[in-house]
């Protein structure tokens, strides 16, 4: 996506976010409208309540696309130098190579056996 495309997508969300609104205004005041003018007609409670239901749905659209959460980030930095452990087969005594850190399961070159990693706190 280029630099473009995105300001016409935040135009475009802009624009939608404008009408909804303009239409959760227009729909609440016409639903207090219906609901006063119920005391004379019993049958306008129910649109009354209607358009201000779809008024307050609206408006939490409105408000769930507008706030946004801040970004969390976070920063760990050790102590002192890090000793990586050597990871070893409980079955042959091998060396398990980890090639992607985020695997939560390595097979042993050697034998074939499945060692899960579980890190395990250190107190």
């Amino acid at each position: 996506m280029g630099a473009t495309e995105i300001s016409k997508l935040s135009n475009l969300s802009r624009i939608i976010l404008t009408i909804a609104i303009i239409g959760a205004i227009i729909l609440g005041s016409l639903g207090v409208l219906y609901l006063l003018a119920s005391t004379i007609e019993p049958s306008r409670l129910w649109v009354g309540i209607t358009l201000l239901g779809i008024s307050l749905l609206l408006a939490i659209f409105v408000y769930k696309s507008l706030v946004k959460p801040a970004p969390i980030t976070v920063h760990w930095s050790p102590s002192g130098p890090l000793k990586p452990e050597e990871l070893k087969c409980p079955n042959c005594g091998a060396t398990l190579k980890v090639d992607d850190p985020s695997k939560t399961r390595i097979i042993c070159q050697y034998c074939g056996r499945v060692v899960e990693i579980v890190e395990e706190p250190k107190w």
